[in-house]
């Protein structure tokens, strides 16, 4: 999925004539198993080496809820599951395991470069994801923050240079 340009990359993205993503910022693994009526989805989402994110709960004040920058020292995960289920499509799913839940926040550092010769970082992007996440047919959440200047971990969001297209789900 690239978080850029909000798309997936192919072989999911540009089907059926659509616009398909240019660089992935993680990995989407995804199964799903029917018992009993029941459909039982589970997976994960996966980053390429020196990538990943982490995950923190959003602050109360409505106005400033999760972190403007990243915090470039903390533990980023390189693998996130997820798991859900649901009794039939009229009903709504159940969360065993959240990818993000709504009261939480993700920050992810993705597009990774290294130096050949020492192995560190030299170039990322940060960006964000804010409240819910799930993936079932689709991919969603709430609201997304990626910040196009290299190795800037700012997270605000800037209305003016906005790079996403409004759009559902």
């Amino acid at each position: 999925f690239d978080l850029k340009e909000g798309l997936f990359l192919p072989p999911w993205g540009g089907r059926r004539g659509g616009k398909a993503g240019r660089v992935s910022d993680f990995k989407i693994v995804r199964y799903s198993v029917v018992t009993n009526n029941v459909r039982d989805y589970f997976g994960w989402i996966e980053f390429a080496p020196g990538c990943g994110a982490y995950k923190r709960k959003k602050a109360g004040d409505e106005s400033f809820t999760s972190a403007y920058e990243a915090d470039t020292n903390a533990i980023f995960s390189s693998r996130i599951a997820y798991r859900y289920y649901e009794v039939d499509e009229d009903s709504p799913s159940i969360d065993v395991e959240e990818l993000v839940a709504p009261d939480e926040y993700m920050v992810l550092r993705t597009r990774v470069m290294r130096d050949e010769d020492t192995g560190a970082i030299t170039n990322c992007h940060y960006s964000k994801i804010v409240g819910e996440m799930y993936f079932g047919p689709t991919i969603y959440f709430y609201q997304s923050v990626f910040n196009p200047r290299l190795n800037d971990p700012n997270l605000e969001f800037d209305i003016k240079r906005n790079l996403a297209r409004p759009k559902s789900r």
